[in-house]
């Protein structure tokens, strides 16, 4: 695991639709609790927003939306008022996603286009997107869009290592998840940057800082610039 792998998993194939799409959506939406994305997510959110009381929060490669709706619940009980998007490439995740939280708005995109922007937000998210990208495209993707944003990018990503890998082995295995879920899981992780790889991809970013959040995750973090 010296070098990111570059095959694509199973998942990036957005004409995949039907039960074993939403069966996998759900599995995943379960691992990734345990993993404490939407936690960590959560967390930096809260910070970035500080006291704003109107908050546009813009998912980018959203899924089912998982990490959105732990978003909107957490800034609703602090009081404040929040509008939810969600974009991704496959029209049945979309189609998911919005079923699973019909308060949110969920568009489908293709967010790996370089013509892409997002609408103008508080704070943009996303969780195990950008390692989709090469180094340069994921520094161009976050400059392209930091323009876009008042508050702060939260970017969500696995780290690659050894050691996360057989971590992951043993919890797809506690909790059952499907081989579709298991092979994905591997290779995505297989994709992802070491926080040093990372830190080094977003080097010209304006703004940009890498955080390590325990043995699976790391979360980048750039100051937006859209005035508030």
């Amino acid at each position: 695991m010296t070098e990111r792998a570059r095959q694509p998993e199973r998942l990036d194939d957005l004409t995949v639709s039907g039960p074993e799409l939403e069966r996998t959506l759900h599995e995943l939406s379960r691992l990734n609790a345990w993993l404490g994305n939407a936690k960590a997510v959560v967390r930096a959110v809260r910070t970035a927003v500080g006291d704003a009381q109107e908050v546009h929060i813009v998912d980018v490669g959203c899924g089912a939306g998982d990490v959105l709706q732990a978003l909107g619940e957490a800034l609703c009980l602090d009081g404040r008022t929040v509008r939810l998007t969600g974009f991704d490439g496959n029209p049945s995740t979309v189609a998911f996603a919005q079923a699973q939280l019909p308060s949110a708005t969920f568009q489908v995109a293709d967010v790996m286009d370089p013509d892409f922007r997002i609408p103008t937000c508080d704070v943009m998210v996303s969780s195990h997107f950008l390692y989709h990208l090469s180094d340069e495209e994921a520094a161009e993707f976050i400059t392209r869009n930091t323009p876009l944003v008042r508050r702060e990018i939260v970017v969500s990503e696995l780290v690659r290592s050894r050691l996360a890998n057989l971590g992951f082995s043993c919890l797809s295995m506690a909790l059952r998840t499907s081989p579709w879920v298991r092979a994905d899981g591997h290779l995505a992780i297989q994709r992802a940057w070491t926080q040093a790889e990372l830190q080094a991809a977003m080097a010209g970013v304006p703004g940009a800082s890498v955080h390590r959040m325990g043995l699976f995750r790391q979360l980048l973090r750039v100051v937006g610039t859209l005035p508030t």
